[in-house]
C-alpha cells in the first residue's frame, strides 16, 4: 500500500509541478502543530506526521478526484477495497487536512469542493439500496466534517418520507426495543415485502402498515461487516443520530437463525452475496455485540410498538394459522370447501328431517 501511495504522490506532482508540491509541504508543516490534538496517542512518536499527512492526503485526493489511470485502480473490486480501507476508523485523516491540500492542488478555475467528489465515489461501498436521497449539490467543504467516515455517515440518512413519527408510550417503555424474529412474525401474520433498489430512497426507509413490513433490499457482500462495524464505532462516539445502530438493531431482531435469513431472502429483502445463510445470520447477530442504543430516540420505535401490538392480538395468529393450514395451496382450499359443503349439507338435511317429523 505504501508503494501505491508514493506512486500516486509522484504522479500528482509530476503533473502539478514542484511549486505546488512545496506549497503543500509548507501547509502540512504548519498544520503538524495541531496533530497531537487530532491523533492523540494513536500515532507512534517516531512517525513523521508532516510526511504522513502529505502523502496520505495527496493519495486520497488523487484516488477520489481523478479517473483511474493505473491497472490497480481500474479493477472495480480493487478500487472498492481501497474505498473501504479509506473508511476504516483507524485510517481517518482529518478532513481539514484534505480540504487544505485540495485547495492547493486543484486548478484555480475549478470551483468544486472536495467533499461532494469524495462522497460520490465512496457511496459505491454502501449497500446498493437507497443512496438516491443524497443531493451532491448540498454537500460542501465545511468545518463540521471530521473525516471521510464522518462525511459518508452524515450524508447517508433516511429520506424525509422514511422518517416515522417518533412516539414514547407506556407500551414501548415496557416492551423495550425488541420484536420477534422474521419466522415468528410471519406466524403472527406479518408479511415481508421487498422495496426494489430502483424504488428505495434510503436503506433505512422501513415501514409497517396493516400487517405488512416493507424493507428496502439489503445486499450483503464481503465488505458489509467491515463497513458497518466502522460506522457503528463512529456512532458510538459521535454526537448525533444513530441510524446505522438502529438499523442493525432492527435486522438483529428479525434474524436469529439461518431460517430467518432464508425467509427474508425468499421475500427479496436480503440479497445474500456471501452464499451462506448461516454466515449472514451470525454476522448480523455479532454486529451488535457490546453495542448499546446510545441515541436519545430509537429510529424504529414506532414500528416496534406497532409490531408488538399486532402480535399481541390473538386473532392475527389464528388467522395466519388458518390461512397456512387450510388455504395455503389450491388443494387445501378445495378440500376445505368440500368439507364445508358436506358439513352444510348435513345441517340442511338435519333441519329438513326435523321439520318433517314435526
Amino acid at each position: 500500500m505504501e508503494m501505491i501511495k508514493m506512486q500516486y504522490f509522484s504522479r500528482l506532482f509530476t503533473r502539478k509541478g514542484e511549486e505546488t508540491r512545496q506549497r503543500c509541504v509548507d501547509a502540512m508543516r504548519s498544520m503538524a502543530e495541531r496533530a497531537p490534538y487530532w491523533y492523540a496517542a494513536s500515532v507512534d512518536a517516531s512517525t513523521d506526521i508532516e510526511t504522513m499527512m502529505l502523502v496520505d492526503g495527496c493519495f486520497i485526493i488523487e484516488l477520489l478526484c481523478k479517473e483511474p489511470q493505473d491497472e490497480i485502480a481500474k479493477r472495480p473490486w480493487t478500487r472498492i477495497n481501497l474505498f473501504v480501507d479509506l473508511l476504516l476508523l483507524e485510517n481517518q485523516l482529518p478532513f481539514v487536512v484534505l480540504k487544505e491540500l485540495y485547495g492547493l492542488i486543484k486548478d484555480p478555475t475549478d470551483g468544486t469542493d472536495f467533499a461532494p467528489q469524495a462522497f460520490a465515489e465512496l457511496i459505491q461501498v454502501l449497500p446498493r439500496s437507497g443512496t438516491r436521497t443524497v443531493n451532491l449539490s448540498t454537500i460542501n467543504d465545511t468545518n463540521d466534517i471530521n473525516h471521510l467516515l464522518g462525511l459518508v455517515h452524515d450524508n447517508w440518512v433516511p429520506s424525509s418520507q422514511g422518517r416515522p413519527e417518533q412516539v414514547i408510550s407506556f407500551e414501548q417503555e415496557e416492551a423495550g426495543q425488541s420484536i420477534g424474529s422474521a419466522r415468528e412474525l410471519e406466524e403472527a401474520g406479518i408479511e415481508f415485502i421487498k422495496v426494489a433498489m430502483s424504488d428505495a430512497k434510503s436503506l433505512f426507509d422501513v415501514s409497517f402498515i396493516d400487517g405488512k413490513m416493507e424493507i428496502p433490499m439489503f445486499v450483503i457482500e464481503d465488505n458489509t461487516e467491515r463497513l458497518f462495524r466502522n460506522l457503528i464505532a463512529y456512532e458510538m462516539f459521535a454526537q448525533g443520530p444513530t441510524y446505522v445502530i438502529d438499523y442493525v438493531t432492527l435486522m438483529d431482531n428479525l434474524v436469529n437463525t439461518a431460517n430467518d435469513v432464508k425467509l427474508l431472502r425468499s421475500c427479496g429483502v436480503i440479497q445474500n452475496m456471501l452464499g451462506d445463510d448461516e454466515a449472514v445470520a451470525q454476522m448480523l447477530n455479532k454486529l451488535r455485540d457490546n453495542v448499546t442504543l446510545s441515541g436519545d430516540t430509537f429510529f424504529y420505535e414506532k414500528i416496534f410498538v406497532d409490531v408488538q401490538q399486532h402480535c399481541a392480538r390473538p386473532w392475527n395468529t389464528w388467522k395466519e394459522k388458518l390461512r397456512r393450514d387450510y388455504f395455503s395451496t389450491p388443494w387445501t382450499r378445495i378440500s376445505f370447501a368440500a368439507a364445508l359443503l358436506v358439513f352444510l349439507t348435513s345441517i340442511i338435511q338435519f333441519i329438513i328431517s326435523f321439520f318433517k317429523k314435526n
